[in-house]
């Protein structure tokens, strides 16, 4: 299985892609910590495709996050399952809020990209907003176009992604 995971950030993408590699013992890869270097310093373009080409040609893995959009591509043509992550604008920043908390308390388990800090609060919640309003359509139409190869799923609110049978997603038949 090669099962990608898209949405806006605070989505809960991350959370159940951990959930569906345990599960499934697939290899876990996360975009953030691909697409950032320490201090939130953003890996170059190409050295980014690079990396993603490199987990794109093994056999099985479950790709947690977004990335250039330009990145999407390679990877939904490689996906055998795609889950969308289309939460309400305002569960992704409730979300994204308790996170930053987490974050600054030091509790939160899995920081994205393995990021010591976050980035700051006001340029991710502006993100969230830009993300839903320009990209979201885009991400849609980009998941619609592979549903007739893979299997898609498309989870839209926190409990649906919360409560996520991941047992329920099962290999492609070839």
């Amino acid at each position: 299985m090669r099962i990608t995971l898209l949405g806006n950030a605070g989505s809960g993408k991350s959370t159940l892609a951990r959930r569906i590699s345990n599960h499934h013992d697939l290899p876990l890869v996360e975009i953030d910590t691909l697409l950032w270097k320490e201090g939130w310093e953003q890996t170059p373009d190409d050295e980014f495709a690079a990396l993603q080409q490199q987990e794109l040609v093994k056999e099985a893995w479950v790709i947690d996050g977004m990335g250039p959009l330009s990145s999407l591509p390679a990877r939904l043509d490689r996906a055998t399952h795609v889950i969308l992550c289309d939460l309400p604008l305002w569960q992704n920043h409730w979300l994204v809020a308790e996170r930053f908390a987490a974050w600054k308390m030091g509790t939160l388990d899995h920081p994205p990209g393995g990021q010591a800090e976050p980035p700051p609060a006001m340029l991710i919640h502006r993100f969230l907003a830009r993300f839903d309003r320009e990209f979201m359509p885009t991400l849609r139409d980009m998941v619609e176009e592979v549903s007739f190869r893979a299997e898609v799923v498309i989870l839209k609110t926190f409990e649906e992604v919360r409560d996520f049978d991941v047992a329920t997603l099962i290999p492609a038949q070839d």
